[in-house]
């Protein structure tokens, strides 16, 4: 009979390390769980396959990572069939952790310099990403489809047909192609204070850590943008969120309109798989305390989907009394 601990145990002690140097660091919100082996600055990354996780797509993202020089863990050893990876540790300076008023412009701008520099040295390097799939608009459907099932239906206790629930993809469809993101660059997807690490020893745009990027893809840097802008673990005031995305517009000479509109869009299609997702941990995975952070997913739609490119969206979720009339 399988048995994932001894598994474990095994790829240890190939690694030349000991069953008692490890412990368990509290995870997230995958299936995928994290060792640190005591007093080595090493992390053991445990991803099963038969819980549907893989270590293969990490190694390439971070080797492109790595490649345009940004700060990814050293990889030290890998067992792609049995799902193990021993990595750097980047060590206990999370942004969720270490943020604060006096720092978080400071922190957030080498963030958002980390997005326009991936943005500018893909585009110098289109290449790099050419083996990526794309973030299509079928990928974002399938991710907001979260919301009417675990939301809507499973939390909410919404009825909602088949012809409601075609509206609703028809309707984002729309939006995506009145908006036509820009696909040209690699999207984290990822991007927020709990996956990025300060390293003050390294020098500017290598003092982010960056990890959790295995479900990356190519689209537009809007997506990421917006992800660490407008975090539900830890919103900024709407000012620094502006001058921040004036700072990436001006670093990467883009169409200020264009980058508005995006941030925008992605910022209700991702609030709208969030609530989804928080649900469904919650439901399916007993983990409820994230259900403490639907409130502001809620308030990130709210706040755009008054604006014309989405009407027809506040009409149908106005329709469920999703949104306030306020």
């Amino acid at each position: 009979m399988r048995n994932r601990k001894n598994e474990l145990i095994n790829f240890i002690n190939q690694c030349g390390y000991r069953e008692d140097e490890l412990h368990e660091i509290k995870n997230d919100a995958s299936f995928r769980k994290y060792y640190r082996l005591l007093n080595r600055d090493l992390i053991i990354m445990d991803a099963d396959p038969k819980k549907g996780e893989s270590v293969i797509n990490f190694k390439k993202i971070n080797k492109i990572l790595k490649t345009l020089g940004f700060s990814v863990p050293e990889i030290i050893s890998v067992d792609e069939e049995n799902g193990f990876m021993l990595i750097e540790d980047f060590g206990n300076k999370v942004f969720t952790k270490i943020l604060n008023v006096e720092n978080e412009k400071d922190l957030l701008k080498r963030a958002v310099k980390v997005l326009s520099e991936i943005n500018k040295k893909v585009s110098e390097n289109k290449s790099i990403i050419k083996n990526i799939e794309k973030y299509s608009i079928e990928v974002l459907l399938q991710e907001s489809n979260l919301f009417i099932l675990w939301y809507m239906q499973r939390h909410m206790k919404i009825e909602i047909d088949d012809a409601s629930i075609k509206d609703f993809s028809k309707i984002l469809e729309n939006i995506f192609e009145k908006i036509l993101p820009i696909e040209n660059t690699l999207v984290l997807r990822d991007y927020h204070v709990d996956n990025l690490f300060y390293l003050n020893e390294r020098n500017y745009i290598q003092s982010v850590g960056i990890i959790d990027f295995q479900d990356a893809l190519c689209g537009s840097t809007s997506y990421d943008l917006i992800s660490i802008l407008e975090d539900v673990r830890r919103p900024i005031s709407s000012e620094l969120k502006k001058e921040m995305i004036n700072y990436y517009i001006e670093e990467v000479a883009e169409n200020r309109e264009q980058i508005f509109l995006e941030t925008e869009f992605f910022s209700i299609q991702r609030n709208l798989k969030i609530l989804g997702i928080f649900c469904r941990l919650n439901y399916r995975d007993n983990k409820n305390h994230y259900l403490s952070m639907l409130p502001r997913s809620l308030e990130f739609i709210q706040k755009h989907i008054k604006k014309e490119p989405y009407s027809e969206l506040n009409k149908w979720m106005s329709s469920f009394n999703m949104i306030s009339k306020t």
